[in-house]
Order: C-alpha cells, then structure tokens, then sequence
C-alpha cells in the first residue's frame, strides 16, 4: 500500500465502464463525497494554486478537482521551473483533492510512472535544467479516480491501490446516497 506522510490515504477508484458512460462527471461527485481535506492541506492546495496563476473563490475554496487530458506532457503533468519560480504541474494543482484520468488505456507508461511517484512520495521534487541548481518539493497528495474499459488494462500497482469498482455498483452508489 501507498505510504501517504503526514495525512490519511486517500480512498483511489479505478471504474470499469464502456465509453460515454459520464464518468468524468461522476468523478466529479465521488471527489465531493469523498472530501476529507484538512485545513492544512486546503491552505498548503491554496498556495499551489496561486503559485500556478489560478483564480480561487472566496471563502474556503473546494478540494481541487484537476482532469489533464492523456496527452499531457511530462512538465504539465510534473511542473517544472520558469526562471528561478517553480510552476506546479496537474499533480501538485491535484493536491488535497481528486485527480481523475479517463480513457487509463491512453496513458503513457512515463505519465504513469510520475503519477505513481507522486503517489508514493506525497510530493513533486522539481529540480531546474540547465545547471541553474534549483530544487524544491511542492506537496502532491491527492485521491485517484481512473476509468478503464477492464481492469486488467490497469497497471498492476494501480490495481493494488485502488478500490475497483462496476459501472453498475458506481451507479448503485449514487442512486443509495440520493434516496
């Protein structure tokens, strides 16, 4: 199991369901049900956010929800440096919420390998290119929700870590918390 420093593990989905089943908007709610995040981790999530150019609500903002597309690169995903400032990427701009991948069979094998670093590590460690000698961790602790056509197309450490679940008992969830 992931060792998650500091915080509760998150509960990962891994959801098993044809195309066009709406799971994106399904995860969606899943990261609202399964909204745990401390005061720590929604300020610490506050400043990945304004460090990465976002617009936040006023008030206490939501748990991040962040869906990057397949096609993601490695900076995007990762983050990388501007200069002298660290530019968080989805995993960190993911952190104390919901990170959430559709179509799973998509995914590179090196996208995958990052996710499942920042897994393992609760962080992003950014060192700059070019000799510059910069490093920092930004904190990347965050829930995952997968869609896969079949289970068996998941990595087999991401089947180790996640709950899988049916489109039918996903949808079984939902009609038992809106009744």
């Amino acid at each position: 199991m992931t060792n998650y420093p500091s915080t509760k593990q998150p509960p990962h989905l891994l959801i098993c369901a044809r195309c066009g089943f709406g799971a994106l908007r399904l995860a969606r709610l899943a990261s609202r049900w399964l909204d745990e995040g401390s005061s720590e981790i929604r300020s610490q999530a506050s400043k990945i956010h304004e460090a990465a150019g976002f617009a936040l609500p006023f008030g206490e903002p939501p748990a991040p929800f962040r869906a990057p597309h397949c096609s993601v690169t490695e900076a995007g995903l990762r983050g990388r440096f501007l200069g002298w400032k660290p530019a968080p990427g989805e995993l960190s701009c993911a952190h104390g919420g919901t990170l959430f991948l559709d179509d799973l069979e998509r995914w590179s094998h090196t996208s995958l390998m990052a996710i499942r670093l920042a897994l393992e590590l609760g962080c992003i460690n950014l060192t700059s290119e070019g000799g510059e000698g910069f490093f920092t961790s930004i904190p990347a602790r965050f829930r995952l929700i997968a869609l896969c056509e079949s289970f068996e197309a998941a990595p087999d450490w991401m089947r180790e870590i996640c709950e899988e679940i049916s489109e039918e008992e996903i949808l079984g969830r939902i009609e038992g918390l809106t009744s």
